[in-house]
């Protein structure tokens, strides 16, 4: 069995933030079913941290255990292939010590919080930065 690392990002705004969610509207959600999809098989996602509703990540870390034979490239592509046509992509795989968890090997975290002042609405920008007319 090895244990997998990835690298995500997402676009959160369709999403009911990270978790998984009841009506399988989380992030997690989405991820679970593309591994299913990908190994027939029913893992376990561990993850650095969570996100809420809306909220967009450039680098969430999460890992799993998976008993399927496989590589780092063909995880990453098979994973991103069944995870279209949603915004989420993983970014790195890398296989890891079993030793490795994502929560407890997190040696840092970054947020990011954008503010625009102007009384024009966003266009290009509109979900991503926070308006303040």
């Amino acid at each position: 069995m090895a244990r997998w690392k990835l690298t995500i990002e997402y676009d959160g705004r369709p999403f009911n933030g990270w978790q998984s969610q009841k009506d399988n509207s989380g992030v997690q959600d989405y991820l679970h079913k593309a591994i299913i999809d990908f190994s027939k098989e029913d893992v376990k996602i561990h993850t650095a941290g969570r996100t809420d509703s809306g909220v967009h990540a450039k680098g969430q870390v999460s890992h799993f255990d998976l008993i399927r034979t496989t590589n780092a490239n063909e995880l990453r592509e098979a994973l991103n292939s069944h995870l279209k046509p949603n915004p989420i992509a993983v970014i790195d795989v890398s296989e890891v010590n079993n030793d490795f968890h994502a929560r407890f090997s997190a040696i840092k975290r970054h947020y990011r919080y954008g503010i625009i002042n102007r009384r024009a609405p966003l266009t290009f920008d509109k979900g991503k930065y926070w308006r303040v007319g």
